[in-house]
């Protein structure tokens, strides 16, 4: 009986090892960034194009003067679009410039919008992607994304900072 526990137990233990082996077969070369998903920013987004879209607008002039400080609210709608739409741009842009090059003696190299950081990358016992990235103050940082898609074409990892979830999806690129 002893015996078969040892077996049953060890084939769990290779069962485990090889699918995260497969994981880091999988992994390596570059990932571009596609998209970003973060309920805490798409809500804000949300929410101010609703504001845009309602300020000012059930108010007599004398009101908004009042409310605002400003008569003409289709003036500020058109400049708070703008703004808005910048922000917007600048979001998504952040993502498709965000590159992951995995490479086979596990290190990595990361690109983000003006910055390049460099590290270790490796997969722990549940299948999680552990990061050791160098900041540029020299310390390092342990980053721990779950693996939510892992395939030759998508990259889908889920961060967690304090209790903010963003999940994000890559594109592995053509080298």
């Amino acid at each position: 009986m002893k015996n078969i526990i040892n077996i049953i137990s060890i084939s769990i233990v290779l069962f485990f090892v090889s699918c995260n082996n497969k994981n880091q077969d999988k992994i390596i070369g570059t990932w571009k960034g596609v998209k970003s998903e973060n309920n805490t920013i798409d809500s804000f987004f949300i929410k101010s194009q609703i504001l845009i879209d309602t300020i000012g607008k059930n108010n007599d002039d004398a009101t908004n003067l009042k409310l605002y400080g400003i008569k003409n609210m289709d003036s500020l709608r058109k400049h708070l679009q703008l703004q808005h739409d910048s922000a917007l741009l600048a979001e998504k842009n952040k993502i498709k410039n965000t590159q992951f090059i995995f490479k086979k003696d596990r290190t990595i190299e990361l690109f983000f919008s003006g910055y390049n950081l460099t590290g270790k990358w490796n997969f722990d016992d549940e299948g999680s992607l552990i990061l050791e990235v160098v900041k540029t103050s020299g310390d390092a940082d342990l980053w721990r994304m779950k693996v939510i898609t892992l395939n030759e074409n998508e990259l889908k990892l889920q961060f967690r900072k304090t209790n903010d979830t963003s999940i994000v999806t890559f594109n592995h690129a053509s080298e």
